[in-house]
């Protein structure tokens, strides 16, 4: 869900707080890194960030 809405949302408040939310979901998650990479959703954030 959070990384569909950082793919389609051009809103910057809306980036922010799904990014915010997907790190803090890696950060305290100890599996959250895997399921986020099996999503690609480091790629998705990544491309933010260019």
């Amino acid at each position: 869900m959070l990384l569909r809405l950082l793919e389609q949302s051009k809103e910057p408040l809306v980036l922010c707080v799904a990014a915010h939310d997907i790190g803090e979901y890696v950060r305290h998650y100890p599996h959250g890194k895997r399921a986020i990479d099996k999503l690609e959703g480091k790629v998705i954030i990544m491309r933010l960030l260019e």
